[in-house]
């Protein structure tokens, strides 16, 4: 009896002990594709500041194929696909690295404002509060939750929200720029002007931006100024992306304003 309980013991710890080996050899395995996985990712995001759309899809693509537990890889990726009109994966990529980075809030609000983007402001909004939930002074999070409330035209509550995030970050060019369409979209288009105005002191690129030659120049047809507001608005016509339809309608309503 004694030398069977000895030989089931020494069974025992045999297969404990290839248990354990396998367990380690399995966890340092997927640890190492996750580490091939995050270099290619980094790779990726290299390759989207030089604008090298196709190398970083193939980049994301294939961290993901090494390591779906790398959430960097899933931004990449839903990055990419979004920029290509993919918008439905995009967001599911997205979404899966919210969860794999625990919430990061860059992250969450990026979700945040695709889903805006694709119409759905309730879960915009909810992204928003929720990271304002954990820290109340996120600039992003305000822009956005201000941006849910400018899509319904809820100017007041948009401003207050735009205004909170400039609080945060004084220099934000596009909630300054959501500010000044605000103004004009409540009969305010000397203040819409002064803020256009400040941007250009502090960008001299705010000069050719075509959103902010738009606004200012139906601010300058609404005081009018028809002359500047033609100039500006020829400009905004000549640099705004053809894609931008809602923008071109803006612009030919405010051109036939003046004339």
């Amino acid at each position: 009896l004694n030398r069977s309980l000895a030989l089931t013991w020494v069974f025992s710890a045999m297969i404990c002990v290839h248990s354990v080996g396998c367990r380690t050899f399995v966890q340092q395995k997927s640890n190492s594709q996750l580490v091939a996985a995050r270099q290619l990712s980094l790779r990726g995001a290299a390759a989207m500041q030089r604008f090298r759309q196709q190398d970083a899809e193939m980049l994301f693509s294939e961290a993901l194929r090494n390591s779906p537990l790398d959430e960097r890889a899933h931004w990449g990726d839903a990055t990419t696909l979004w920029q290509r009109g993919d918008r439905q994966r995009g967001i599911e990529h997205r979404r899966e690295a919210v969860r794999l980075s625990g919430r990061n809030p860059e992250y969450v609000v990026q979700l945040g404002e695709m889903s805006l983007d694709v119409g759905d402001r309730k879960s915009a909004r909810d992204y928003a509060l929720g990271v304002l939930t954990v820290n109340h002074k996120n600039a992003d999070a305000w822009a956005l939750l201000g941006d849910t409330h400018q899509s319904e035209r809820d100017w007041t509550a948009a401003e207050e929200c735009y205004n909170r995030a400039l609080l945060e970050r004084s220099d934000f060019p596009r909630v300054q720029l959501s500010v000044a369409e605000i103004n004009r979209h409540t009969g305010q288009p000397k203040r819409a002007l002064a803020i256009l105005d400040r941007m250009t002191d502090l960008h001299a690129s705010a000069s050719t931006d075509p959103e902010v030659l738009l606004i200012r120049g139906i601010a300058l047809a609404d005081l009018d100024r028809g002359i500047e507001a033609a100039e500006a608005l020829a400009l905004a016509s000549e640099k705004l992306p053809i894609d931008r339809v809602d923008k071109h309608i803006q612009l030919v309503h405010a051109q036939h304003r003046i004339g």
